[in-house]
């Protein structure tokens, strides 16, 4: 494809790994390098596979595990941890909002990524 050779290519795999799988083809634009004008030229030959989405089991995870998601830093993926390890499992990602390094926007985009069972 035009605009994407192969060492781009493996930059948005990495990414996609790193992620557990895009949920919208806007998140390429995260992407090192991407910008609105490559984003535009490829966009209409993208489609998301929201079933090969790998979850993150934030009742299991240790910090170390948290902190690979790019979303998270690892002051957020400590202070996720040591508060379920301080009240116990989340039940829902509405608990999450009980930890002081976690915000709504934060939220919205771990939505799809976190596992609570």
């Amino acid at each position: 494809m035009r605009g994407i050779g192969p060492a781009f290519s493996k930059r948005i795999v990495n990414y996609r790994d790193k992620l557990g799988g895009f949920i919208h083809v806007e998140q390429l634009m995260e992407v090192y390098g991407m910008d609105s004008a490559r984003y535009q030229d490829i966009a209409p030959y993208l489609f998301i596979d929201s079933a090969a989405i790998r979850k993150i089991p934030v009742n299991q995870a240790d910090a170390n595990l948290l902190e690979k998601h790019p979303y998270l830093n690892w002051n957020q993926a400590k202070a996720i941890f040591n508060y379920r390890q301080q009240h116990g499992a989340y039940q829902n990602i509405e608990s999450l909002k009980s930890v002081h390094l976690v915000n709504d926007s934060m939220i919205e985009k771990l939505m799809p990524y976190l596992d609570f069972e």
